[in-house]
């Protein structure tokens, strides 16, 4: 029972650290540059989340298949499915990046205010962002591999010393006077960081794993046919959760976007403090299931 709460507990602690960050640093990024650059950051940022559930939308159902493979002891049969998993978030992940990337230019001339913000800046936020999203989709294969295992701490402390790291850099850079574009390219050198470390953690509870991509149907057919329904809700929550922020910016600019954002980060956490805490609970059930 200690063991569940601990989970829940680092569970909760996963999700709010970002939120309640955000919310910290919110009033030094408005004061140092403003409305549209804080709005800009906010359409960038929810362009990355949309992205990377999208990319990583199988995950769940990773996690139930590897957790009923590990109560069942089939050691071989885990390994695949992982590389499995692997594979279709690698795909998932280098398709959303690619559609972002491509769509840049053309959200930039919506987004961009000529007297604040730059079309420039937008495309090379966005672009910056859209590689987020491909390390996102493959940090999501070893964060779900620890959950399966039961294993929150290690997982949680590298997302928390992450997201800490990197609400700190958009804050000291923004007081510097640094631009949007510049704050991604912080947070994407720490993300890039934070998805080898994770891997990393992920290694210790493998035996000489490889992380090779592979496609195999023994493997694919259970994790697609479980997948496809989870991804879909995974996708169909990005329209109540990412796609008004940039909807909202595409259709008014990034300044109108600061005021929205801020609100939503008020109302939005309570939901997600309890989905996050309790979501320790469905890998050790599985787990259990699987040992019956």
């Amino acid at each position: 029972m200690k063991r569940h709460l601990t989970n829940a507990a680092f569970g909760a602690l996963d999700y709010a650290v970002y939120p309640i960050g955000m919310l910290a640093i919110a009033p030094v990024v408005l004061h140092k540059l403003g409305a549209a650059e804080y709005g800009l950051w906010m359409i960038v940022t929810s362009v990355v989340s949309a992205g990377g559930i999208m990319a990583a939308g199988f995950s769940d159902a990773g996690m139930q298949q590897i957790a009923m493979l590990r109560g069942a002891g089939k050691q071989a049969q885990l390994t695949q499915t992982i590389r499995a998993l692997l594979a279709v978030n690698l795909t998932l992940g280098c398709f959303a990046a690619m559609l972002v990337w491509i769509g840049a230019p053309y959200a930039a001339h919506h987004i961009a205010d000529s007297h604040v913000v730059t079309v420039k800046e937008c495309i090379v936020s966005i672009r910056i962002g859209s590689t987020i999203i491909l390390m996102r989709a493959l940090e999501a294969v070893s964060v779900t591999v620890q959950r399966a295992f039961e294993e929150y701490r290690d997982t949680v402390q590298i997302n928390t010393a992450s997201r800490l790291l990197t609400l700190g850099s958009a804050a000291v850079l923004s007081a510097s006077g640094m631009h949007v574009d510049r704050i991604m390219l912080a947070t994407a050198a720490l993300f890039a960081v934070t998805t080898w470390l994770q891997f990393r953690s992920a290694e210790k509870l493998l035996d000489a794993i490889s992380w090779r991509p592979a496609f195999r149907i023994p493997e694919m057919r259970p994790l697609a046919s479980a997948g496809v329904f989870v991804w879909l809700q995974a996708t169909g929550s990005v329209v109540f959760r990412q796609l008004d922020r940039i909807l909202l910016g595409l259709v008014m600019g990034a300044a109108a976007v600061a005021p929205y954002a801020i609100c939503i980060q008020l109302s939005e956490p309570l939901f997600g403090l309890t989905a996050s805490g309790l979501s320790a609970l469905y890998g050790r059930r599985l787990h259990a299931i699987s040992s019956l």
